[in-house]
């Protein structure tokens, strides 16, 4: 009877540290989002377009001059979108009258194909490992990588995968910060 009831303490103590620590923790990593680059630029994204009363922002990559940046914002999910485009100039005029959506929609649209990227932030965090609940995206041009901590699924090793993952996290927040800065020049509805 007490090996039972030791067990059932154990049990309860287990399913609170689980529950306390989320997805990543019951998933054997260590705590992601405290590590991630992405994870706080994330945060501040969503507060921002939050704050401003808008679900889109669109911005120019200063380095490559054709490579557009947009995010489309849903309560709890943040996608991203990052490609280069034929005709900058017309992105450039979207941008300048605040019309993101418009940008988002063609840059999946009509990006050019292999310089395309798409990440899906489940719960708009950052790039995170997590099991068993919805996971962060990533695609390159038609590769696409889930990641929900099964590298062997993903065909890669343990220590590529992680590469890939923190590979994505650090460019990631590169676009992130871009969409900051643009998303601090709007004047909220």
């Amino acid at each position: 009877m007490y090996r039972a009831f030791r067990r059932s303490v154990a049990a309860a103590l287990l399913a609170s540290a689980v529950l306390a620590h989320g997805p990543t923790f019951a998933a054997g990593a260590p705590d992601q989002e405290a590590a991630s680059k992405s994870a706080p630029l994330a945060k501040e994204l969503v507060d921002l377009l939050v704050k401003n009363k808008i679900t889109s922002v669109a911005a120019r990559d200063p380095i490559e001059r054709d490579r557009f940046i947009a995010a489309l914002f849903y309560p709890g999910q943040l996608m991203v979108i990052t490609g280069k485009y034929a005709v900058p100039v017309l992105l450039d005029e979207k941008i300048s009258f605040d019309k993101y959506m418009d940008v988002y929609v063609a840059l999946n649209g009509a990006a050019v194909p292999e310089s395309k990227i798409f990440i899906e932030d489940q719960f708009a965090n950052g790039i995170v490992v997590t099991k068993n609940t919805p996971f962060d995206s990533w695609v390159v041009g038609e590769k696409a990588t889930l990641f929900d901590g099964n590298y062997r699924k993903a065909k890669l090793s343990r220590d590529e995968y992680r590469k890939l993952m923190a590979d994505a996290d650090q460019q990631y927040a590169k676009l992130l910060e871009l969409l900051i800065a643009e998303a601090k020049t709007v004047k909220g509805l």
